[in-house]
């Protein structure tokens, strides 16, 4: 779907935004609170899912009657979690809300799933 390019990109480029933000502005605020890894981990997820989701859009296009679609939502809601509760517990306290961390990567875990049984079947 070309929906999935677009994603990609846009995740992509928020992933370059906030890479280049947490270095250049965000970083003191990043050292007082200890979480520098955490939010470059955070971004790294962001990279590799955009580059994935790129990937998916392209293979959708050759293998258009599987669940690429599906492994994609999976993926998209996962990363989105997954990557920006992790990037806002880096500077908040989210409580109770950041249950959402874990959701997300069950979410990512789903959609790898799903592409291990779109290409065994």
């Amino acid at each position: 779907m070309k929906i999935f390019f677009l994603i990609g990109s846009l995740l992509g480029m928020s992933a370059l935004l906030m890479h280049q933000l947490g270095y250049h502005t965000f970083d003191d605020a990043l050292r007082k609170r200890n979480s520098q890894e955490k939010f470059y981990i955070a971004i790294h997820f962001l990279w590799i899912h955009a580059l994935l989701l790129l990937i998916l859009g392209l293979l959708d296009q050759y293998l258009p009657n599987t669940n690429i679609a599906l492994a994609s939502w999976l993926f998209l809601i996962g990363v989105l979690l997954f990557s920006e509760t992790v990037i806002i517990k880096s500077f908040y306290s989210m409580g109770r809300a950041g249950i959402l961390t874990p959701i997300g990567g069950l979410f990512m875990i789903s959609g790898w799933m799903t592409l291990i049984f779109i290409f065994l079947i």
